[in-house]
């Protein structure tokens, strides 16, 4: 099975509070967790950041779909690239808020 890690930014067409973050999150883990795709997301001031990696098809259509979606625009894949083994394994949607630059 061919492995891919995608990173991409964009912009949130509305705020997300912590409810709908929260919301959010659960929705892709569960949608992840069938599509056997893992990652990363990060969100800040209406920016979010996040990668994906998993099975190209599952990937590539998960991508198209984010490309698609009304609460997203702006986006730009900065990463796509195959991968040996997964960095997030572990986690079907990772999260951190990112308040302030460390």
């Amino acid at each position: 099975m061919s492995l891919i890690s995608v990173l991409y930014t964009s912009d949130a067409t509305e705020p997300f509070d912590d409810d709908r973050l929260a919301a959010l999150l659960a929705q892709s883990r569960a949608a992840n967790t069938h599509r056997d795709i893992t990652g990363m997301l990060l969100y800040r001031r209406g920016r979010f950041v996040q990668v994906l990696e998993g099975p190209e098809d599952a990937v590539r259509s998960l991508l198209a779909t984010i490309q698609a979606d009304r609460r997203h625009r702006g986006i730009r894949v900065l990463l796509d690239m195959p991968i040996e083994r997964r960095n997030f394994a572990e986690w079907t949607m990772g999260y951190q808020t990112v308040s302030e630059p460390t």
